[in-house]
């Protein structure tokens, strides 16, 4: 949900992405069968899955300022700075290629070491099967592009709400989208 609702807020990586899934995937949908090589294939979609996870973490603690001023490992550290030194809550998907290009460790989205989740690949790989699925076959708009996005957090961030109009892109027109 998170993923959607930044893509939408961002017409030009709405219009890459489709690029990509597009150049990937540029046979019909009916015979469409998702492969290890198109899911390699999509650097695009995961970047926008690490943007989006940078910004809206689905897990409560992800803390990547310091809150007060502290020292660390030798280094110190002024209230309200982020190693990022950037702004944390816009989605700039067009201004970094990723954000672990800069340091892999600056945002460890499933965590590391030992403790690593398990799931973490096959995660991915859902993540971008949906993206492909979802954007090769429907063009998907906010109903309103002002109102913020609504989230609960307890164990993980949850989104509440998400308006969305979705209909099928022009090269797919004969197909329906039906809710029962």
């Amino acid at each position: 949900m998170f993923v959607i609702y930044y893509v939408c807020q961002n017409p030009h990586v709405k219009q890459k992405l489709f690029d990509e899934i597009d150049s990937v995937f540029p046979d019909s949908l009916d015979k469409l069968c998702i492969t290890a090589d198109h899911l390699a294939r999509l650097k695009y979609c995961e970047a926008i899955i690490k943007e989006t996870s940078r910004i809206t973490s689905v897990t409560p603690v992800s803390k990547r300022i310091a809150s007060a001023e502290c020292e660390v490992a030798g280094f110190y550290l002024q209230n309200n700075w982020n190693e990022l030194n950037d702004d944390l809550r816009n989605f700039d998907k067009e201004n970094k290629k990723s954000i672990h290009d800069k340091n892999k460790y600056l945002l460890v989205i499933f965590g590391g070491g030992l403790r690593i989740c398990p799931g973490r690949k096959l995660a991915m790989i859902n993540n971008l099967s949906f993206m492909a699925l979802m954007f090769k076959k429907y063009d998907v708009e906010l109903v309103d592009m002002e109102t913020p996005l609504k989230t609960h957090t307890r164990i993980v961030t949850n989104c509440l709400e998400l308006k969305i109009k979705i209909k099928p892109r022009k090269s797919y027109c004969n197909y329906n989208l039906l809710f029962t």
